[in-house]
């Protein structure tokens, strides 16, 4: 995993996570990367905001795509069933649910929001605004504690210790 800045310069214009993969049974895609514009909406306040993700398009081996189930649905044709011809079946990809899915998408204004996340009740562009909210928390998280302790995490050195009634005596 890699972090670059889209600015030297200015950092306020957003950065790059990088995720690099080993030749791999389900995608040919050697990288996947998710990219963060940000921009600094108020001069006054220390703070800057994501306004879009981009995200790469995972290039799926045949049948490998882990993001969907393939599900079989045979005719319902009784006439077919008594002549003895074989009965077409009906194969659909249905979305489930995979850090591939929620990881690598795109988000932010003319980004559609996937079926299975919007509910009927809620509004587009309110949904749109948390999840893009939430992804970018989840990239803070690993650009600022993440990738620079890395080692330390892997070891378990910045884990934090359990507390003593939770462990067994």
């Amino acid at each position: 995993v890699r972090l670059d800045w889209l600015d030297d310069a200015d950092r306020d214009k957003g950065f790059r996570i990088r995720f690099f993969f080993a030749s791999n049974p389900y995608f040919s895609n050697g990288a996947l990367q998710k990219t963060y514009h940000t921009e600094r909406k108020n001069p006054y306040a220390d703070r800057v905001e994501c306004v879009r993700i981009e995200a790469t398009s995972i290039d799926w081996m045949p049948g490998r795509n882990v993001t969907v189930e393939v599900v079989s649905k045979k005719g319902k044709s009784g006439a077919r069933r008594r002549s003895g011809k074989k009965q077409r079946e009906e194969r659909r990809e249905m979305p489930r649910a995979s850090f591939f899915r929620t990881c690598f998408r795109n988000l932010g204004p003319n980004e559609e929001i996937p079926e299975e996340e919007l509910d009927e009740d809620e509004d587009e562009e309110d949904f749109m605004d948390c999840l893009l909210e939430d992804d970018y928390e989840q990239a803070l998280a690993l650009r600022d504690y993440l990738i620079p302790h890395a080692v330390r995490w892997y070891t378990g050195e910045a884990c934090e210790d359990e507390e003593e009634g939770s462990s067994a005596s």
